[in-house]
């Protein structure tokens, strides 16, 4: 496997201190690093909620509490 062009994406931290890590190959663009996003990226966002929503957003969202957050917004935004 050739390591140069991977970059991680994921990493999990398991019981007994072992790490899970998921590596993805990264897009070049003319010599640069590429985006594996469809639509280039903002800057970024960062909220704090209060506790009882934080739960009740983590446990509907799942592991993809990013893209729910997104979609979430997206939806609101076409109202």
């Amino acid at each position: 496997m050739d390591l140069n062009n991977l970059y991680i994406h994921r990493v999990t931290l398991k019981k007994k201190g072992l790490l899970s890590f998921t590596a993805m190959k990264q897009p070049r663009v003319k010599g640069k690093f590429g985006s594996p996003y469809r639509e280039p990226r903002g800057e970024p966002i960062a909220l704090r909620l209060e506790k009882s929503l934080d739960e009740a957003v983590r446990e509907v969202a799942g592991k993809n509490l990013n893209d729910w957050v997104r979609q979430a917004i997206a939806e609101k935004l076409e109202r």
